[in-house]
């Protein structure tokens, strides 16, 4: 006596046509919703290492050396030479700089804090993967930029260090004039000395470093 077997049902086989909103909504999903697909389920949880992990990636573009290196480079390439705004001469010395120059940190705290968006999905989700790219160009575009805007006026607090001699022979080198820090009482090379208009005398680059009161500091210049 043979039997007929129910029909099966199918519904759950029929995938959705090429025209039909389901398809048109499939399409629609990125990279990273496709590859969610197939990742296990304790990927897609926000879990203690999860946040920990996206936390710490997110710090890590705060010491990013390509965000720093990019600025230095931009400024010195293109802000020394190329548009002539910063001065073409190392300067290092307290009193001679700003505390804060808002052309060099201004572009690294900006360059860090979009990419950090960008990182955490911010910028969307089809840049995302590029957030260390647009830090990068971030540090190249914006030195330019910021320095055009400020047009240069923070990158030397002063141009006269109050020495009378010269700073460098006619080959570029440091002269070979020394003087004597009254601080510390040894002889270092004129590029090294600031005057101090406290004690009338000169102080050199180290010692008017530790400076915590700043009497050896010199003013700035109108």
């Amino acid at each position: 006596m043979s039997t007929v077997s129910p029909p099966q049902d199918d519904s759950r086989t029929l995938r959705p046509e090429a025209g039909s909103s389901a398809g048109a909504g499939s399409a629609k999903e990125t990279l990273e919703d496709y590859t969610l697909r197939f990742a296990p389920r304790s990927y897609r949880r926000w879990g203690t290492g999860m946040v920990a992990i996206s936390a710490l990636g997110g710090i890590a573009y705060l010491a990013d050396f390509a965000i720093g290196a990019n600025v230095v480079a931009s400024d010195i390439v293109i802000n020394k030479y190329l548009l002539k705004i910063s001065p073409k001469e190392p300067e290092f010395r307290r009193g001679m700089l700003y505390a804060v120059n808002p052309v060099g940190f201004g572009s690294m705290l900006l360059a860090a804090g979009i990419s950090i968006i960008d990182f955490y999905g911010g910028l969307g989700s089809g840049l995302k993967p590029y957030s260390p790219l647009v830090a990068i160009v971030l540090a190249l575009v914006l030195p330019p930029i910021l320095a055009i805007a400020t047009r240069g006026r923070y990158c030397l607090r002063r141009t006269d260090d109050g020495i009378d001699l010269p700073m460098y022979d006619e080959h570029g080198n440091p002269s070979g004039e020394t003087l004597t820090c009254h601080v510390c009482h040894q002889d270092y090379e004129c590029p090294d000395m600031v005057r101090c208009q406290t004690h009338d005398a000169y102080i050199c680059s180290l010692d008017l470093s530790t400076d915590r009161l700043g009497d050896h500091v010199l003013l700035a210049q109108p």
